[in-house]
Order: structure tokens, then sequence, then C-alpha cells
């Protein structure tokens, strides 16, 4: 499912960018950092990263998935600049991190459940991989899945996506989600 690396991904995309901008899917496995949070806390810091980048950074998502351990991310963005946007995008989950911990600290619960210190600067955030899972790509795009016979494999990921708070594929009916995307 998952290779080191990155990929870049041929869907039918329309949005305001040039048409030969390509689109590269990963997964970031989280590192030993979430540990030291709540399970939705990291979500959450993960998820306003995410919106900073989008907002102030020109980062172009096209689909993504937060679970406790991993983050999907399906990126409009070229091969060359995906490195220095998930440098910008480590750097602005460190600032939410420290923020957290500064607010934890203000709160007088640094004791209740924070083993770190107020000035760690996490390293290590994620370690990356090449998502190579094309139904799980196609699902959190909102690509039609082109499915001629019942797949089960495919059932149960489209009814276990339903139960994530941070995943593109949530229909929120109306309600604006926790991450900005491109819809396609």
């Amino acid at each position: 499912m998952a290779k080191k690396g990155n990929t870049e991904i041929t869907l039918n995309i329309n949005i305001d960018m040039p048409a030969d901008v390509p689109v590269n899917a990963l997964l970031l496995k989280t590192g030993l950092w979430k540990q030291h949070f709540p399970d939705d806390q990291n979500k959450l810091m993960i998820a306003q990263a995410l919106n900073y980048c989008t907002y102030h950074k020109g980062l172009h998502i096209v689909g993504y998935l937060i679970t406790s351990s991993n983050l999907y991310l399906v990126l409009r963005i070229e091969k060359a600049d995906l490195n220095n946007m998930l440098t910008i995008f480590y750097d602005a989950l460190r600032k939410e991190i420290k923020q957290y911990q500064e607010y934890l600290k203000n709160q007088r619960l640094q004791g209740d459940g924070m083993r770190t210190k107020a000035g760690e600067a996490f390293t290590g955030l994620f370690t990356q991989y090449e998502l190579l899972n094309y139904k799980l790509i196609r699902l959190i795009t909102g690509q039609p899945t082109d499915e001629i016979f019942f797949d089960p494999q495919l059932a149960w990921l489209k009814k276990s996506l339903q139960h994530y708070n941070f995943c593109s594929m949530i229909d929120y009916s109306g309600a604006k989600g926790p991450v900005k995307i491109i819809r396609l």
C-alpha cells in the first residue's frame, strides 16, 4: 500500500491551475510526538497546520484523511515544490504544537498528561511514504471508483471512511469541513 517517496496520479481535476500540475499522493506516518497529546488534539493541530498552508502558502489539497497514526494527503503540486511545501507544513505544525503547549502551561495542566518540556522542538514529525492505494485516493478525492462488480474491500473502505471526522470524503451537509480542499 505504501512505498517511500511520492507518486504522481492522473485524476480528472478542474480547478484554476494549469492542467499540467500533477497530483501527488502521500502517506505521512505520525511520529512519536503524537503520544504527548490527546488524539483529537493531534488531529486538530494537523488540520490547523494544513489550513494555514492552504490559506497562506498556496497548498492545494485535493483530498485528505487524518487518522490516529497517519495523514493521507492528495496534493496538486509540482514534484519539485513538494518537499518545500512539506517543510512549511511541518513548521506550521510545530507552531501549533508550541501554541497548545503554551495553552496547557497557562491553564496549569502541564502536570496532567503533559510529558514534554514546553520548548521541545519536535523533530521527526512524520515519515513520508508514497500512497499507492488507488481506491483510497479515488474515494478521498471524490472520484468515481468505476466498480463493475461488488468489491468487498471497497465497500469496507467506504463504510470505514464515514467514521473519520477528519476526511475529505465526509459530507458535512452545508457546514465547513475541518480542512479546506479543492473539490473535483
